[in-house]
């Protein structure tokens, strides 16, 4: 059997300098496992994190957060003028996105606490991330 794996989430990272450390930043991949047959997967997804040569060769990711916002990463990377593209046609990015993840108006009813579909303690469960 060959382990296959697909990307489920891009996840960066960025942190403030203390005494135990200094400042910086990574970017993460969240893999999930489909491999066949199904009863020899993985439960749980694996993370790994990129190689700053990897990184580079990784590209620029546009998300759409559940508050509607579209976030741009990684900021070091992104050009001006390609910010500017995405402002001038966030409304069609954030359609698309939208149509990609059909799941996003619930989550942001339930960040907005207009969701009803379940009592009350189950919602701010829900909001809090448990």
């Amino acid at each position: 059997m060959i382990t296959k794996l697909t990307v489920f989430k891009e996840v960066h990272n960025s942190w403030d300098a203390n005494e135990r450390r200094k400042a910086g930043e990574a970017w993460d991949l969240l893999c999930l496992d489909v491999s066949e047959p199904a009863e020899h997967r993985m439960e749980e997804m694996l993370y790994y994190r990129l190689k700053p040569e990897e990184r580079l060769a990784f590209g620029v990711g546009i998300a759409l957060a559940p508050d509607g916002y579209l976030k741009v990463f990684p900021a070091a990377k992104v050009p001006r003028d390609f910010l500017a593209a995405v402002r001038e046609r966030k409304g069609e990015l954030r359609a698309c996105l939208e149509a990609r993840a059909p799941w996003l108006h619930v989550a942001k009813q339930i960040l907005l606490g207009e969701f009803d579909g379940c009592d009350g303690s189950t919602c701010r469960k829900l909001a809090d991330g448990r």
